[in-house]
Order: C-alpha cells, then sequence, then structure tokens
C-alpha cells in the first residue's frame, strides 16, 4: 500500500482536515503515517471533511487561510492531521504567498520539517 492508503485507514474518526504535507509544521505522531498538526503553514495539498465546512465559512480570513487554520486548531475548533512521509511537497516555483520564486533555503526548512514528522512517525512507531 501506499502512502495514501495507509493515512486512510489510520485517520480516526473526528478528523477535519488532511494534509498532503507543509512547509513548517508542529504536533506530535498519532501512528506510523499520521501526524496530528497544532499548527503549522504551507498548504501544498490539502482534503477537507464536511465536518468541518460550516466553521471554515464562518470566519473571516483577512490574510493566510493556513494561518487561520493554525488559529482554529489551537482554539481546538480543528482535527488536522498530515502524512508521514509528506506524500506533496512544493517544487522551485513561483509562491502567490511570498511573490516570488522558492529558494534553496526554502527548500531546506521544508527538508528539516518533514525530517521532524518522520522522525517523530518513527518514534511513535519503535514504542508501540
Amino acid at each position: 500500500k501506499d502512502t495514501w492508503d495507509k493515512c486512510m485507514e489510520q485517520l480516526p474518526s473526528g478528523w477535519d482536515i488532511f494534509l498532503g504535507g507543509a512547509s513548517t509544521i508542529r504536533g506530535k505522531a498519532v501512528s506510523e503515517n499520521l501526524f496530528k498538526a497544532t499548527r503549522f503553514t504551507g498548504l501544498h495539498f490539502i482534503v477537507y471533511r464536511s465536518t468541518c465546512f460550516d466553521l471554515l465559512l464562518s470566519q473571516e480570513c483577512g490574510g493566510n487561510f493556513d494561518v487561520l487554520l493554525s488559529r482554529l486548531i489551537y482554539k481546538r475548533n480543528l482535527n488536522v492531521y498530515c502524512a508521514c512521509p509528506f506524500i506533496s511537497v512544493s517544487g522551485d516555483e513561483f509562491s502567490d504567498v511570498r511573490g516570488k520564486c522558492t529558494t534553496e533555503k526554502d527548500d531546506k526548512l521544508f527538508d528539516a520539517y518533514e525530517k521532524h514528522v518522520k522522525k517523530a512517525c518513527s518514534e511513535f512507531t519503535s514504542q508501540g
């Protein structure tokens, strides 16, 4: 099975949003292939479940949507999970958010967070 299939099997019943990857992410591993986010930036790949539609549509964003989602996670209004390893990555392309092309520095930051998530998930697996 690929990572997508494993994630879909391991998602708990109360999930609201599934991320394929993120530029930055904080949280904890909850399975071999899932990381529960407490904060993140970057929407490279996202699946919304109907459980969060009313909440999201009732919000005034006024900025970057990933920042709004992180705020809602922090307030414990959203259950957001991320794939481990990431199944979506950003390339050296123009970023609408940054208004410029991504750089090698951006790639190194992304790689560091992906390694952080992989390490947490592997530690979860070795403890289980």
